[in-house]
């Protein structure tokens, strides 16, 4: 495969391809909508939630961050 490129994906390959992307499209459609239906409080609470998660993430990350820093430390300067 080093000289020539990757073989044309056959007419099944790519109708499979565009079905996949059709459905996630769809999916992410429905998603979209149903969330504009939903009462404001559901949306609020929902978008809390999400800002919730991103904090506790967030958190985890930044005690990952200082224990590898900590481990850098250790190790002494880098160079």
């Amino acid at each position: 495969m080093r000289c020539c490129s990757l073989p044309a994906p056959s007419p099944e390959q790519l109708a499979t391809i565009m079905r996949i992307l059709h459905e996630a499209a769809a999916g992410r459609r429905r998603e979209e909508r149903d969330v504009t239906l939903q009462p404001p409080e559901v949306q609020r609470q929902r978008q809390e939630q999400a800002t919730l998660k991103r904090a506790n993430r967030i958190r985890k990350l930044e005690v990952e961050l200082d224990r590898l820093r900590a481990e850098q430390a250790q190790d002494g300067p880098s160079g």
